[in-house]
């Protein structure tokens, strides 16, 4: 794994056996996976020390993301072909790094009437990962009724009681490919099969449809109203687009913390944007801290047994 200082450019190695994913947490440690000969490893590394130490795992995993310091969500997902179609299955599993048990929240089996099949289409939701208010994962489960058009099932897993809740999906409106997260969690903005990029509001049935061109992995600057995707500047008052790269649909782009950089994999390359002007505009608004830093808490005195499910139902209602 190559760690790259963004102000120096000063490269630091660390040597994890075929690493496949990697997550920052907020206390600056770096989580990473590997897979050889079918066997899903787990590291936490300590960038100064340029140190890998490997942490127990008893699951496959493809994905990580830190939920906080104390806690990483893992997904693994298997696709198998079948006489009617191609078989989709996944699991999404809570890891506790104090006592490196791990604990499944949400299972997904499905065969799909589909010979060639698109993974990116079944599976790029997961790049929206974690949303920053509440720790809920997103995942979207494709429909095909008998009688009506495919369209896609948009949903948000509890990440200590893997409850789902619905986010989209009555109006079958199409197929989506991406999501991501508004910096207060709030919100989600979705790119569908077709170019078209939208705005969901979380517990209400309100879209919003931007003109502008759409890519298969959004990001939301988290500290602005400006979404990266497919190689497009995005402001999310749908006023404009500024085209960032050329022929970068299926790029990929990660907003440093502080919202001033991005780097974006595009065509083979890491390219680093800089100096970007953060500011919130219409109904964007900050990570609201203080909220976020109590559903924190309640997750854990509920994944501690402190508290009872319907406890922390209730409360977890009442802060939202």
């Amino acid at each position: 794994i190559t760690i790259i200082d963004v102000d120096s450019l000063e490269r630091k190695q660390v040597a994890v056996p075929h690493p496949i994913f990697l997550a920052w947490s907020d206390n600056d440690k770096l989580y990473a996976l590997s897979r050889a000969l079918d066997v899903t490893g787990l590291y936490v590394i300590d960038p100064g020390r340029r140190n890998a130490k490997n942490l127990p795992l008893d699951r496959e995993a493809e994905v990580l993301y830190t939920l906080d310091p104390d806690t990483l969500i893992l997904a693994a997902s298997r696709t198998n072909s079948t006489r009617i179609g191609t078989e989709l299955s996944w699991r999404l599993s809570r890891y506790a790094l104090a006592t490196t048990a791990t604990r499944t929240l949400f299972t997904f089996s499905k065969i799909y009437p589909w010979k060639a099949v698109d993974k990116e289409l079944l599976l790029a939701w997961l790049h929206a990962g974690v949303n920053p208010l509440d720790g809920s994962f997103l995942v979207m489960e494709h429909v095909k009724p008998p009688v009506f058009p495919p369209y896609t099932r948009v949903s948000r897993i509890d990440a200590v009681t893997g409850e789902e809740t619905s986010i989209k999906g009555k109006d079958r409106e199409g197929i989506y490919v991406s999501a991501c997260w508004s910096p207060d969690g709030k919100r989600l903005a979705l790119t569908d099969m077709n170019g078209r990029f939208e705005l969901a509001v979380m517990g209400a049935e309100v879209t919003t449809t931007l003109a502008v061109p759409a890519g298969s992995y959004p990001s939301w600057n988290p500290r602005g109203s400006i979404i990266y995707s497919g190689g497009y500047l995005i402001k999310s008052d749908g006023s404009g687009a500024v085209q960032l790269l050329s022929t970068a649909s299926h790029s990929i782009g990660v907003w440093s913390p502080d919202g001033t950089r991005l780097a974006v994999a595009a065509g083979g390359e890491l390219l680093l944007f800089r100096n970007f002007i953060t500011s919130y505009s219409g109904s964007d608004r900050p990570l609201d801290l203080v909220l976020a830093e109590k559903l924190t808490l309640l997750r854990n005195l509920f994944a501690d047994e402190l508290i009872s499910r319907q406890e922390y139902d209730d409360r977890k209602a009442g802060l939202l």
